[in-house]
């Protein structure tokens, strides 16, 4: 997916803010350390510090789906030492009834995307089918007998399993876990057969084909997987990624929101940053500030609507 334009990213010029005292940007992170999150999040963090020449601080603080780091950055109106690697709950929570004194879009200023990532609809290898239409065959003869694992209450994992179960009308039981890795290690174990899980998650277990992969959450295919078709080809306009994105406060003087822009994207597209997305199996994107807005304006409709269609809501 990429969905950058050209902006004359050469040399950028510094102005205003950019140019003023060198007080560290610190860059909230709504995860622990170690995750997903958290290595996009250090990588655009290093190259971000490069392009300023000033310190960019990773501070990760977790909780309430990524809402705690989330109300930080979007209470410090008009500062631009203050930014937000956000993930794709930040679209998700308000869909789900997850409480939140912020408006997700209104309270920011989007900067970049920097990347997005498929979901792969993976079983345990003892499951006798291939693919998502066998799956779906398979699980209409057994009602009742398949779980599926959900990585996290209102992660893009659950809610796109609950998007299938309902679009393919399925008699599933869904398993809720409190993470992808108690999920896969349940899934390797054999007490759940499904999952929709980021790629970096279960490559390792699909190389060692202690998993199997039976499709793909978006409407291409992932070279690395060409067995996985997408499951739009059973279940029209089933479409979902996980994505991460970097926002700064709104209220920020038009320079220092340009110079931001300018930086995040030049970063987001740096080799380094590249490198080490296509390493954790995310695809980099580094598209400008309103092309960014417009995707996180899509992307609450989307939940929205998944949500409603599946009743899924926080209580």
């Amino acid at each position: 997916m990429r969905l950058a334009t050209p902006l004359g990213l050469g040399a950028l010029h510094m102005n205003g803010w950019a140019q003023g005292p060198t007080q560290a940007v610190r860059m909230q992170v709504g995860a622990t350390p170690g995750g997903g999150t958290d290595i996009v999040a250090r990588a655009l963090a290093q190259a971000m510090e490069a392009e300023l020449r000033r310190s960019v601080v990773v501070e990760n603080k977790p909780g309430a789906g990524g809402n705690i780091a989330a109300s930080a950055v979007a209470q410090a109106s008009g500062d631009p030492n203050l930014l937000l690697l956000a993930y794709t709950s930040h679209a998700i929570n308000p869909a789900i009834g997850i409480k939140q004194n912020f408006d997700p879009l209104k309270d920011f200023t989007p900067l970049s995307l920097v990347a997005t990532s498929p979901l792969l609809l993976v079983c345990h290898p003892d499951l006798p089918v291939k693919s998502t239409g066998e799956l779906i065959a398979y699980a209409r003869r057994n009602p009742g007998k398949l779980s599926i694992a959900g990585a996290g209450l209102g992660s893009a994992s659950q809610l796109s399993g609950e998007m299938l179960k309902a679009q393919a009308r399925l008699d599933i039981v869904s398993v809720p876990y409190k993470g992808a890795a108690p999920a896969v290690q349940d899934m390797l174990g054999g007490q759940v057969q499904l999952m929709l899980s980021n790629v970096a998650t279960v490559r390792p277990f699909l190389e060692s084909r202690k998993l199997k992969a039976l499709g793909v959450s978006t409407k291409e295919r992932l070279a690395a997987y060409p067995e996985a078709a997408p499951i739009a080809q059973v279940l029209p306009d089933f479409d979902f990624r996980t994505w991460y994105g970097v926002l700064a406060p709104q209220g920020l003087k038009a320079e220092d929101a340009k110079t931001l822009e300018q930086v995040a994207i030049k970063a987001g597209r740096s080799d380094l940053v590249k490198q080490r997305l296509e390493h954790e199996g995310l695809e980099p994107v580094g598209n400008s500030s309103a092309q960014f807005k417009a995707f996180i304006d899509a992307e609450l409709k989307r939940w929205a609507a998944v949500a409603k269609a599946t009743g899924v809501r926080v209580s």
